[in-house]
């Protein structure tokens, strides 16, 4: 699987669409509930991504997205979303059962993502405009940009005797 902004975004925009609609969700509006529903869509966009070496599926604490999607209008929520999705990305570094680069096990994986936060920023910046835009496809797409460029480094057990070795790799 891969990285699929244009449908994790679409499902995002139809949650909004939704829940502006139905009268019968008052109590699913808050801040906090919208910002859960929004954190479980991207955890499902990030665990559809590769990472050869890791298992993309079995990490990741949502509860920091959750914290980074409440609005709150102010000049420092782009700062705040970025944090998020860096933070987030960081916690996927579960290896995964078979190595891919030839090793007999893998013993770590590093997702530095929060080195790109600058990066991160400007993406979220540049979705929200004063432009009408695609809202949470854009932000999808901006942020990917940067997600698909984390310097991720994957250490697997190479040889007999076995040595740790690292492998560079970027999520896609």
């Amino acid at each position: 699987m891969a990285l699929d902004p244009e449908t994790y975004g679409t499902n995002c925009n139809n949650i909004l669409k939704t829940q502006a609609s139905d009268p019968l969700s008052e109590d699913l509006k808050t801040p906090t509930n919208m910002a859960k529903l929004f954190a479980a869509e991207y955890d499902k966009y990030a665990k559809a991504g590769t990472l050869a070496g890791a298992d993309l599926t079995a990490g990741g604490d949502i509860t920091i997205l959750e914290a980074g999607f409440i609005p709150d209008n102010t000049t420092a929520m782009a700062t705040k979303i970025a944090t998020a999705i860096c933070g987030y990305w960081a916690t996927l570094i579960t290896p995964a059962e078979e190595p891919e680069h030839g090793g007999t096990s893998v013993t770590l994986v590093v997702i530095p993502a929060m080195t790109l936060l600058p990066a991160m920023i400007a993406a979220v910046q540049a979705t929200v405009t004063d432009e009408e835009g695609d809202g949470w496809i854009d932000l999808f797409n901006n942020t990917e940009a940067i997600v698909k460029t984390i310097p991720c480094v994957i250490t697997e057990l190479v040889g007999a005797p076995p040595v740790a070795t690292t492998f560079p790799e970027t999520i896609s």
